[in-house]
Parts: C-alpha cells; sequence; structure tokens
C-alpha cells in the first residue's frame, strides 16, 4: 500500500542502502581481482575501505541528484562522476596535456582522487604523501557537501508541500484497495483545474 512518505524520508533510505551496498560490491570486486586474477597487491584491507569510501559519497551524490532534479539528475549524474570524471582522471592522459577546463576540474573530479589514493596504496606502500591523505581528505569533504545538499533540497521540497505523490491520489489508492478487499467500488477522484499539479514540481524531485 502507498504511505505518505517524504522526500527526505525517501533520501535517507536510500542513502542507507547506499552504506551497504558498494562496500559488499567492491569487496566482491577485489575478490575476483585478488583472488581469481591474482592481482598484486598489499594492503588489501586499506584498499577496501578506500574505494568502499569513494563508492559510497559517489552512490550519496547521484541519489541526490535523482532527489533534486528527478530524471534529469540521471543525465547531470553521469556527465559529473562518468564522462567529465573520465577526461579529468589523468588516468589515460597525463594531466599536464589535458585542457585547461579538464585540469580544473581534476581538482574536484572524484575518479583523479580514487585513482591517486588507489596508486598510493598500490605502488608507493600507502604513502599519504603519495595521494591517499588527498584521496581521503576530498572524499570526506564530498559526505559532507552531498550530505548536506541533500537535507537542504529535500527539506525544502516538503516544506515547500511539493509531494512526491499528490494527497488525492494517495488517498484515492488506499480508499480503492480498501473498498476492493469489501467487495465495493471506489469512483475515481475529482479535482479542480487549480489543484491539478500543484503538489508535484514541474522541475526536479524525484524520479519515482
Amino acid at each position: 500500500m502507498p504511505v505518505r512518505i517524504t522526500r527526505w524520508q525517501t533520501l535517507l533510505a536510500k542513502w542507507a542502502m547506499a552504506l551497504v551496498i558498494p562496500p559488499i560490491l567492491t569487496g566482491l570486486m577485489l575478490l575476483v581481482a585478488i583472488g581469481i586474477l591474482r592481482m598484486d597487491a598489499t594492503h588489501i584491507a586499506l584498499l577496501w575501505v578506500f574505494l568502499s569510501c569513494a563508492a559510497v559519497v559517489i552512490a550519496m551524490g547521484t541519489l541526490v541528484l535523482f532527489a533534486a532534479l528527478g530524471n534529469l539528475g540521471q543525465l547531470v549524474a553521469i556527465l559529473l562522476f562518468v564522462y567529465l570524471a573520465l577526461a579529468s582522471s589523468g588516468g589515460t592522459i597525463p594531466l599536464q596535456a589535458l585542457p585547461g577546463i579538464l585540469k580544473f576540474a581534476a581538482n574536484f573530479e572524484p575518479l583523479r582522487q580514487i585513482l591517486d589514493g588507489t596508486r598510493s596504496i598500490l605502488y608507493f606502500n600507502a604513502s599519504g604523501s603519495a595521494g591517499l591523505t588527498r584521496g581521503f581528505v576530498l572524499t570526506a569533504s564530498g559526505f559532507v557537501l552531498w550530505l548536506l545538499f541533500g537535507v537542504a533540497i529535500t527539506t525544502w521540497y516538503d516544506h515547500r508541500g511539493l509531494h512526491r505523490m499528490q494527497p488525492e491520489l494517495l488517498e484515492y489508492v488506499n480508499r480503492s484497495a480498501a473498498a476492493y478487499a469489501e467487495g465495493a467500488h471506489v469512483p475515481p477522484p475529482v479535482a479542480s483545474p487549480a489543484k491539478v499539479g500543484t503538489n508535484v514540481p514541474r522541475h526536479g524531485g524525484d524520479a519515482e
């Protein structure tokens, strides 16, 4: 049965899953890489912790973009966390050979920090000066940033009364289900033209 759940509650539930699922999947990928493909890796536990933290932050950011922009958030997340991140990571092309805009993006794009931190763990004995400290600091900064932005945007939506489902529709669905269980029929709701769409933002909000 549909329940009246706020946008903040929805985002919080998704964040809870984002805290659990990425570390599990990261562990499985490392198990395949190290245990099956025999990747030469030291400091395996530290590598798992660092990559899990980075994956959690990116998942949180993606969910915040969905909550803020709806379906458009998927496109923004792809551009921010995939295309721009790959182009500015320095993984295949040295930073010195990148255009100015990509050099600037490399200062905050998560993939660049993940690359430096992973390289430090695998090849420089987990030295903080080789990029690991910077990776952890920027990952933690990203966590705080997305946390604050997510709380702000969802509580703003809720305060404005921009519900995830129109109250009239929610009430109708619940009454219809109860009536169906009793063998009765509930006529569809009648909403005045002034009320139609007033509870759902034209832009932004969850895609659900």
